[in-house]
């Protein structure tokens, strides 16, 4: 209804705002009120505003809220019978603030919940902060859900976060550039690793999601997909929920074997049986195991 008001004529919402009681003259060291013969033209065209904004409120409420409106005299008058009524007293208000700041500061995505489910529910949080008068910058919305992502969003925050746009990108930004991630993988899943087509087919690679040819193609697929910080020191999760689109199979292997070049740890060859010899008695004869095929491995 705020904004409707304020739409129609901003001047009824600052008479909402603030008030517009009876004008006043003083009489010796009192004021009293006028009579409307008495009104100046500043006098009528404020009451004339008053009178609008309650016309306004009266035409969008319903027969309960009328009923508790009516004996107002002011819009403003008005305006706070309807803030209790639906956002309660100041001190539920504060309530309700403390009890939606809490939920957003532990707020963190559940297991295996869908990146538009999550942001649905910390919609809910902040929206109704924003109704209340608590609002969060763009950037504290960005890093507060990068923070609450799963661990297997990872690599996804690392490369947002080294993105050259990174410090002027939006909550509503970020909340399409999730769900497009999302809606790839699932594409991905259901339309080529499990669709019906078998062999070549042609696809329609998004613009953003398109990398550009060099004259390194690898080169080019890794940079864009692994940040470049990262790609000179992994660690254990850096090859972890990493997507490929590629045309074939042979370039998403060019492209695991390049990255597994850059790291420098030693290989290390474990060998393994498919049964290992159990006696009569149920013990398992580990020795004569590892004997025989420590001697199988050197022939």
């Amino acid at each position: 209804m705020r904004i409707f008001i304020q739409s129609n004529d901003y001047k009824l919402w600052l008479i909402v705002k603030n008030g517009c009681g009876v004008p006043m003259k003083k009489v010796g060291e009192v004021n009293v009120p006028k009579t409307e013969e008495e009104f100046t033209d500043e006098d009528c065209k404020k009451m004339e505003l008053n009178a609008k904004a309650i016309n306004m409120i009266y035409c969008g409420v319903n027969a309960d809220d009328y009923r508790k409106i009516s004996r107002c005299e002011t819009a403003k008058q008005m305006w706070e019978k309807l803030e209790v009524t639906y956002e309660g007293t100041a001190q539920v208000r504060e309530a309700k603030i403390d009890h939606l700041t809490h939920e957003y500061e532990l707020f963190s995505m559940k297991e295996n919940e869908k990146i538009e489910e999550m942001f649905e529910r910390f919609s809910n949080i902040i929206n109704p902060l924003n109704l209340l008068g608590k609002t969060y910058t763009d950037r504290e919305l960005v890093r507060k859900v990068l923070r609450s992502l799963s661990p297997k969003w990872r690599s996804k925050v690392d490369a947002i976060e080294e993105g050259r746009d990174f410090q002027t990108t939006t909550y509503d930004a970020l909340r399409d550039l999730q769900l497009t991630d999302e809606e790839i993988k699932n594409y991905a899943l259901a339309d080529i690793e499990s669709g019906p087509n078998d062999g070549m087919v042609d696809i329609t690679i998004p613009p953003d999601l398109l990398v550009e040819h060099s004259n390194d193609p690898i080169q080019s697929i890794v940079e864009e997909i692994f940040p470049s910080s990262c790609a000179l020191a992994l660690d254990s999760t850096m090859l972890e929920d990493r997507a490929i689109l590629a045309p074939t199979l042979e370039v998403v292997e060019a492209v695991n074997n390049y990255m597994m070049s850059k790291n420098s740890s030693e290989e290390r060859v474990y060998y393994s049986a498919d049964t290992i010899c159990q006696s009569d008695n149920g013990r398992w004869h580990l020795n004569f195991f590892l004997s025989n095929s420590a001697q199988t491995t050197d022939g």
